[in-house]
């Protein structure tokens, strides 16, 4: 958050919980090589919750589910525009809607 102890834009700091990260308490990694894997899950987060694809645009009063940027990546606007909203049929139960 402050960037204290980060000099340049490839570095990244690590905290073990959240309460850490927003405390600037970061993990030592040291410099001895070996792989890290970064992995986020959204099994643990609700809608609208950072990190969750389905977020809501408050400029449009609108539900939106962030998908890549890169134009060849994002196929699921162009999927639903394609089936129309009809097309998409009625909401399952594991639908939400908030």
């Amino acid at each position: 958050t402050s960037g204290t102890g980060i000099s340049d834009n490839n570095q990244i700091k690590i905290a073990k919980t959240l309460n850490d990260a927003l405390g600037d308490e970061a993990i030592t990694v040291n410099s001895n090589g070996g792989l890290l894997d970064v992995v986020s899950r959204v099994s643990d987060k609700e809608s609208g919750d950072i990190g969750h694809p389905i977020q809501y645009d408050s400029n449009t009063s609108h539900w939106y589910v962030n998908v890549a940027t890169g134009a060849t990546e994002n196929t699921l606007y162009q999927s639903i525009v394609g089936l129309g909203s009809t097309g998409l049929g009625d909401a399952t139960a594991r639908s939400v809607n908030k």
